[in-house]
């Protein structure tokens, strides 16, 4: 039931989007308390912070008022939308699209998994932090009058901005909103835009330090923070040591009505392992399960997603490519397979559960005792809403790419040193700044002509292919493909060995390798696929927030 004062709020806001209010919320007839609060601000040109729980309705907070911003201006106008992850942009793709067309306006998504012309620019652009760098580096147009693809971007949305803050990917983004305020300004003094200004909105779950978050990616922006959250019940299984492999199985069996149950683990490999075991276990219970991580192919996560959504009894067992805001409809049950990364992560993996309730079902599992006790540290910081202590240092691999990034997004592939060391001091630390390049051309990163400084054939070649602008914190593998469709189950496989492997559940016959490829076919003989695979992938756990928390407790 709305308060007066609430219900004259929505009505101001109302009137204040005239055009952007019927195609957003017409169908909800009211707004959260995070619209409420965001709207206004937004509405005035701040850069925002707005930091609410999952599933608040923050996206329409920044889209709707940044398009009444936008849509009478005269000329191409973008607002460049940034997802950490593709299957994000998809959802947030599909979210969209409806309110866009009722306003006849034109969306775009680049990814890698995307790649169609920008031509003429798209209203609302969706993407991520990589491929916002390889659109900076290949954008440029001199054909057009529009000059560069990114030229009439007016404003960004960093969306779950804290789980770039504070990593390389978001040391990345950070580089890259110089970058784009550069182009903006050479876009402006060209005739190609009018102004050169950029609105910055950043989209996050709580942050223990929102100002650090604003001084990374706004200037002077304001921070909005809507509490909320739910009641945590812990469901606790009745055996010694409540490992998945138990306890999910003991506690379907013993539920008369069907659930949507979404396990978490920490490792790709465990997501195989625990898909494989579940559907053996389950099948009894007619329960369908799938799998869920960085390295499936895009149609078996997409797969697993709609399964979700439309199934009435289904599990899932997933990384934390599902700890953000991807539409998977109401999930009954969170299980976490060990203790979450981080207290962070730990908030995004429950906040899934029961969104149409104010308490959040989750089961712990375990492998030992100390897993017990990680557990119920970090979900005693997590209903105290203790953060942990930020932690953030330098990126000195960002600002190698970056420097490659930057030179390549040059129309000769060169850049005066001068140059670089301006861009260089703007985002670098003081010790990075002084000694990257340097040490760039010491090891024939690069080499100076009297041009200015160009990159060595590797990266030309790794620019070329499009290598560059992901390689930060990525690691090599092999792609496993289906040897009848050539369809992609799966991608960075570190290594392979004996006759087959199971993936997402699958059991899969190893039939050839050729060169980077494993060629394979699915079977349901278990002696033939005696052997295994691992996962190209960087450490899981995020920071000292396990630690911390034990601490504490």
């Amino acid at each position: 039931m709305l308060s007066r004062e609430q219900l004259h709020a929505d009505q101001q806001i109302a009137a204040s989007l005239p055009r952007a209010w019927d195609a957003f919320f017409a169908r909800f007839g009211r707004l959260t308390e995070v619209q409420r609060q965001t709207i206004p601000h937004i509405l005035t040109g701040a850069d925002v912070l707005v930091c609410a729980a999952t599933a608040s309705g923050k996206t329409e907070a920044a889209c709707a008022p940044l398009i009444e911003r936008n849509i009478d201006r005269l000329g191409p106008w973008t607002i460049l939308y940034i997802s950490p992850t593709r299957a994000l942009v998809n959802d947030l793709s599909a979210r969209l699209k409806e309110p866009l067309q009722r306003l006849t306006l034109r969306l775009g998504v680049r990814t890698g998994d995307h790649r169609r012309g920008l031509n003429p620019p798209p209203n609302i652009l969706l993407t991520t932090p990589e491929s916002f760098d390889s659109l900076l580096c290949r954008g440029l147009n001199g054909q057009s009058s529009t000059g560069h693809a990114l030229a009439h971007v007016t404003a960004v949305v960093l969306d779950e901005v804290h789980l770039l803050h504070g990593t390389a990917r978001g040391e990345q983004v950070r580089y890259l909103l110089h970058r784009l305020r550069e182009l903006r300004h050479v876009a402006c003094s060209k005739g190609w835009t009018r102004d050169e200004a950029i609105q910055v909105i950043g989209l996050s779950a709580t942050v223990s330090d929102p100002q650090a978050v604003l001084d990374a990616y706004t200037t002077g922006g304001i921070a909005v923070t809507v509490a909320g959250g739910r009641e945590i019940e812990c469901l606790h299984p009745e055996v010694d040591l409540p490992t998945a492999e138990i306890a999910v199985p003991a506690f379907l069996q013993a539920t008369a009505e069907p659930q949507k149950v979404l396990v978490f683990s920490n490792s790709r490999d465990r997501v195989d392992e625990l898909t494989a075991y579940f559907r053996r276990a389950l099948r009894p219970l007619n329960y369908e399960v799938h799998g869920h991580h960085g390295s499936l192919g895009t149609s078996f996560r997409e797969e697993a997603e709609r399964a979700m959504k439309e199934r009435s009894r289904v599990v899932i067992c997933a990384t934390s490519t599902l700890e953000i805001g991807i539409d998977i409809g109401d999930i009954d049950l969170v299980v976490l397979d060990g203790p979450a990364p981080s207290i962070p992560a730990l908030l995004q993996r429950i906040g899934r559960g029961n969104r149409r309730t104010m308490t959040t079902r989750v089961m712990m599992c375990s492998k030992d005792l100390v897993e017990g006790l990680v557990h119920g540290a970090m979900i005693e910081a997590a209903r105290e809403g203790w953060l942990g202590v930020a932690e953030r240092g330098p990126q000195h691999a960002v600002a190698r790419q970056q420097v490659i990034s930057y030179i390549a997004q040059s129309e000769r592939r060169a850049r005066p040193r001068t140059r670089v060391k301006r861009f260089l001091a703007a985002c670098a630390s003081p010790i990075t700044a002084a000694g990257v390049l340097p040490s760039m051309l010491e090891h024939g990163d690069l080499h100076e002509d009297i041009q200015g400084l160009r990159l060595s054939e590797d990266w030309l070649k790794a620019f070329d292919t499009g290598q560059m602008h992901s390689n930060i914190e990525e690691q090599p593998g092999l792609t496993v493909q289906d040897e009848r469709t050539g369809a992609q189950i799966a991608v960075k496989v570190s290594s392979a060995f004996g006759k087959g492997m199971s993936i997402g559940g699958r059991l899969l016959e190893v039939r050839r390798w050729t060169d980077f490829k494993i060629e394979v076919r699915e079977t349901k003989d278990r002696r033939l696929v005696e052997g295994g695979k691992k996962y190209s992938h960087q450490p899981w756990m995020r920071g000292a927030g396990q630690p911390q928390a034990v601490r504490r407790y």
